[in-house]
C-alpha cells in the first residue's frame, strides 16, 4: 500500500487507499509496528507535514472553507473535493488526532458546504435541487438520457422534467477546452459553426473554482469534461455526506408484513418510458414507519398509510420483493405512484405513473 506507507504523504488523488490503510486496524492479525508507522504516516500529513490538510483549514486558506491546491483542480474536480473532505473524517473515525478532532470536523463541513453551493459560482453541485430547497443548483448535465436538446430531460427549468435530482457533475475544470477541430477544422461549414454556437468562457480562460458552466453541449463544445456525472463523483461526495449522519438516519429494518401496507416506490426519471416489472413474493412491506429528524437531509419519516401515493418516498425496504426497472432509475426523488398488485406488469406513464387499478 503505497500511501503513506512509502511516500508519507496523504493527498486526496490517493484518498480511498489512505483510508483503507486507516482500516487495518480492524484486521485481525495486523502487525503493531506496521499498524502504528501507517497511521502515525497518516496522521502526520494530514496535520503537519502536507499543508493542504489540516493547516489549509486553521489558516483559512480557502475564502470558500474548501482548500485544494489549484494545480489539483483537474476534470473530475468534485470527486477529488469529496476525497479530501473524507479524508477530514477518517482522522476522527479512527481517533488519529483527538487534540484536533473539532478542527478535522469543521474542516470536512467546509467541503460539505462547498458542494451545497458556499463557492464561488453559487451553486450547489447537485442536479434539479429546486424543489428541495436548493437556490440555485445544476440545471444540466452531460449524460446518455439527459441529453442536450431532449424536450423532457435536457435542462431543468426548460424542458418538461429536466435532469434527475442529485447527481453530482464533474465539477470546475480549467483544463476544460473545445475540441482540438474548432474552430475551422471540423470536417464542414456546419460542424465548424458548432464551434462558435454558443460562448466557452466560461469555463475557459477562467481561475480554477470559476472554471464551471451549467452546460451539456456536445461535440465540439465537449462539456462533459465539467459537468458528466460518474460512479466515482457520486461515491465521493456520498461517502463524505454520509459521515455527517446519526447512526439511525438511515433504517434498514422491515415492518411486520400486513395485507394492508402498500408498498410504495418511486422512480425518476424513466426516460425510455418503458415497462415496469414488480414481483413479490406473496407478501407487501411497506416503508418503516419510522424515522430520524436533522439527518443531513439522507431520509424521513413517511406513514405507511394507504392514501400516500403523490410524493417521493425515500427509505424503502423492499424485503422479499424485486424490482426491475428497465431501464429508469430507482431513485428516492421523484414522484410517487400507488402500489403494484403481485406479479403483474404496467406500463409507466411518461413520468413513471402507475395509472390506477
Amino acid at each position: 500500500m503505497r500511501t503513506c506507507c512509502q511516500w508519507s504523504y496523504a493527498y486526496p488523488f490517493e484518498g480511498g487507499r489512505s483510508g483503507h490503510a486507516a482500516l487495518l486496524r480492524q484486521l485481525p492479525g495486523t502487525h503493531p509496528a506496521v499498524l502504528a508507522a501507517i497511521q502515525d504516516a497518516y496522521a502526520f500529513s494530514m496535520s503537519a507535514t502536507n499543508a493542504d490538510n489540516l493547516p489549509a483549514y486553521i489558516d483559512a486558506t480557502d475564502a470558500y472553507g474548501a482548500y485544494l491546491a489549484t494545480n489539483n483542480y483537474t476534470w473530475g474536480s468534485n470527486t477529488t473535493k469529496g476525497h479530501q473532505g473524507s479524508m477530514f473524517t477518517t482522522m476522527n473515525t479512527h481517533g488519529l488526532d483527538g487534540a484536533n478532532a473539532a478542527n478535522y470536523e469543521k474542516a470536512a463541513g467546509g467541503f460539505v458546504h462547498y458542494f451545497h453551493g458556499v463557492n464561488p459560482n453559487n451553486t450547489a453541485y447537485l442536479t434539479n435541487m429546486g424543489a428541495f430547497g436548493a437556490e440555485h443548483s445544476v440545471n444540466s448535465i452531460y449524460h446518455g438520457w439527459f441529453t442536450d436538446g431532449s424536450a423532457l430531460w435536457d435542462e431543468a427549468g426548460v424542458s418538461t422534467y429536466g435532469p434527475a435530482p442529485g447527481f453530482v457533475p464533474g465539477g470546475p475544470n480549467p483544463t476544460y477546452d473545445w475540441d482540438t477541430c474548432c474552430p475551422n477544422n471540423c470536417g464542414s461549414v456546419q460542424n465548424n459553426a458548432l464551434c462558435i454556437a454558443e460562448s466557452i468562457e466560461p469555463p475557459k480562460n477562467q481561475p480554477a473554482q470559476k472554471s464551471w458552466k451549467d452546460f451539456n453541449t456536445n461535440w465540439p463544445i465537449n462539456s462533459w469534461t465539467v459537468t458528466e456525472i460518474g460512479i466515482y463523483t457520486q461515491a465521493a461526495y456520498v461517502r463524505m455526506l454520509s459521515r455527517f449522519c446519526s447512526p439511525g438516519c438511515l433504517n434498514t429494518g422491515m415492518v411486520a408484513p400486513s395485507s394492508s401496507t402498500p408498498i410504495e416506490l418511486s422512480v425518476h426519471p424513466n426516460p425510455a418510458q418503458d415497462l415496469l416489472m414488480h414481483r413479490t413474493s406473496g407478501r407487501n412491506i411497506g416503508p418503516s414507519a419510522s424515522g430520524s429528524s436533522g439527518c443531513a437531509r439522507t431520509g424521513r419519516a413517511h406513514r405507511a398509510d394507504a392514501d400516500r401515493k403523490g410524493r417521493g418516498v425515500r427509505g424503502h425496504q423492499y424485503g422479499a420483493s424485486r424490482a426491475l426497472f428497465a431501464p429508469g432509475l430507482l431513485s428516492g426523488w421523484g414522484h410517487g405512484f400507488r402500489a403494484l398488485r403481485e406479479d403483474r406488469s404496467t406500463p409507466l406513464g411518461p413520468f413513471g405513473q402507475v395509472p390506477d387499478p
